[in-house]
């Protein structure tokens, strides 16, 4: 029996399938895991030393369906010029915690802060809002 072309011809079992995750032909069927992506590892395969490979899986080379949509609302964010204060409360006491301001409805205008100013218990004028947005007229909002 030779061990040349004759038993070559006789290979017809493949070791490598395709792989659920990455897609590629790397999963070997008897190891169970991928050669590409290390699937059924939670953690996707990548090394350091293959520049090219982390270049072609990278992020943003697929959809991105998540990111696409933060990226695009922390753009409209700084487009807005969203300024975030601190209560008014806060400014006059801060040492006060937050549960014993809302006990006590001490959320009144910075104006009141002044010496002569009335009773911050008074709610006679509408509550400050904790967040100003300037919008800029240069700037485009897109869906």
């Amino acid at each position: 029996m030779t061990k040349g072309t004759s038993s070559f011809g006789k290979r017809r079992n493949k070791t490598h399938t395709l792989c659920r995750r990455c897609g590629s032909k790397a999963y070997h069927l008897q190891k169970s895991t991928c050669g590409k992506c290390g699937y059924p590892a939670k953690r996707k395969r990548k090394y350091n030393w293959s520049a090219k490979a982390k270049r072609r899986n990278t992020t943003g080379t697929g959809r991105m369906r998540h990111l696409k949509i933060v990226y695009r609302r922390f753009r409209h964010s700084i487009c807005n010029d969203a300024v975030f204060k601190a209560p008014s409360w806060k400014q006059k006491w801060p040492s006060l915690d937050t549960e014993s301001a809302y006990a006590l409805n001490l959320d009144f205008p910075a104006s009141r802060t002044e010496p002569g100013a009335p009773h911050p218990l008074d709610t006679t004028e509408p509550a400050s809002h904790s967040l100003i947005v300037h919008s800029t007229p240069e700037c485009r909002v897109w869906p």
